[in-house]
């Protein structure tokens, strides 16, 4: 028997005996609803909650607006990693500098393309992927940056080797931060990849998950921990082990954080203990007080493309030293 079957029936036999049973439903519930792409109807290109959000739908329609502003750029391209055929919108400016941004969960290229505008304005070529199993991408689970940071290799290599740009950033929103992270601390890591910006990043997804459960004003045990043991089961990842918490000592580039005082899905104390174990000698930390979770820009659009303009000319600063 594989070792998974032993957990399962393991768990099996915990929940019978302690009657925590009851409460598996609920949990296998949220689990599909989060990480399993049901059908092709879910996580388009298209706004994945509409009407469920305000800030939401405002940043997906100012991110729609920009994309079709900007469609003579676009060429539509694709890779095949892991099994699957990946796809995504590249915006060919003619620069040799590209900018790789990958929004959080449930949101296809489009949406991460509403982040372009501080990029483009530095000089930088925009490739915005859908994560597997969102938009036109292949899959079935969605692993918070597990696999995808694997895919997110793989678009970087590709934006260098095929599309021809000598150098790369990141851009990353929630869980596309903390894919970000896990990409710049694998050892595959191209030497031309020169820096990152992460919104929203969090400590761990575990501790997203607690907060999400908290916030609606539901008790954490035991949903939380079977959480965690599905997870374990049909992903195969440790959510406590595998995070940015514990990759963010080994961020070595250059990163910028830009985070809300207001995010109650990542918490700002949080945000500060990953900058200050943060590895990386060039690390910025911007505060912003107002705007909820992946939704910074709506509110600060200014301060925050200033920001990462900023950033970004440091960044070709050095490069122009190398």
């Amino acid at each position: 028997m594989p070792v998974w079957g032993k957990i399962l029936i393991a768990a099996a036999a915990f929940a019978a005996v302690s009657g925590i049973g009851m409460t598996f439903y609920i949990a296998i519930t949220v689990f599909r609803r989060i990480c399993v792409r049901t059908s092709a109807d879910l996580w388009t290109r298209g706004n994945s909650e509409p009407g469920a959000n305000a800030d939401h739908d405002e940043m997906h329609e100012l991110a729609e607006k920009w994309n079709a502003e900007h469609s003579r750029y676009i060429r539509e391209v694709s890779i095949q990693n892991d099994g699957l055929k990946l796809a995504g919108q590249y915006f060919d400016f003619g620069f040799d500098r590209c900018a790789v941004i990958l929004a959080g969960r449930t949101e296809g290229c489009v949406y991460s393309s509403g982040f372009s505008e501080p990029y483009v304005q530095s000089g930088y070529n925009v490739l915005v992927p859908d994560s597997r199993c969102h938009g036109l991408s292949e899959g079935k689970y969605l692993t918070m940056g597990y696999r995808e940071h694997l895919d997110l290799l793989a678009w970087i290599k590709f934006a260098h080797d095929v599309l021809s740009n000598r150098e790369v950033v990141l851009h990353g929103v929630c869980v596309g931060a903390a894919t970000s992270v896990f990409a710049v601390t694998s050892p595959d890591l191209p030497d031309y990849v020169r820096g990152l910006t992460v919104e929203g990043l969090y400590e761990s997804f575990y501790d997203v998950l607690r907060q999400r459960i908290k916030s609606r004003g539901h008790k954490t045990f035991p949903v939380l921990q079977e959480l965690w043991l599905i997870c374990r089961i049909k992903l195969g990842v440790n959510y406590c082990r595998f995070s940015p918490a514990n990759r963010i000592a080994s961020v070595k580039l250059p990163i910028l954080f830009i985070h809300s005082r207001e995010d109650i899905s990542s918490l700002p104390e949080g945000c500060q203990r990953l900058f200050n174990a943060c590895g990386s000698p060039k690390k910025q930390l911007v505060w912003m007080d107002s705007g909820s979770h992946s939704h910074i820009r709506l509110r600060h659009r200014e301060e925050y493309d200033e920001a990462v303009m900023a950033f970004l000319k440091t960044l070709q600063a050095s490069s122009e030293i190398m």
